[in-house]
């Protein structure tokens, strides 16, 4: 399971492979925001669509 959403992570654009690393290291997303130079609505919009994208890709695969 592990190997596959690195899988899918693999597959991102560089900007949300980042975002999605960060968060996946615990990171708030107040740091995501600092680290990448967003707004805070915006990783936070980011990355809803980030797990979506990555979910529908998931289904994809199958």
């Amino acid at each position: 399971m592990l190997a596959e959403m690195y899988r899918i992570i693999s597959r991102l654009g560089q900007l949300e492979k980042s975002i999605i690393l960060l968060y996946l290291e615990k990171r708030s997303y107040e740091e995501i925001a600092e680290i990448t130079g967003l707004s805070l609505t915006n990783v936070a919009t980011r990355l809803a669509r980030i797990k979506e994208k990555m979910r529908r890709m998931k289904e994809e695969d199958r």
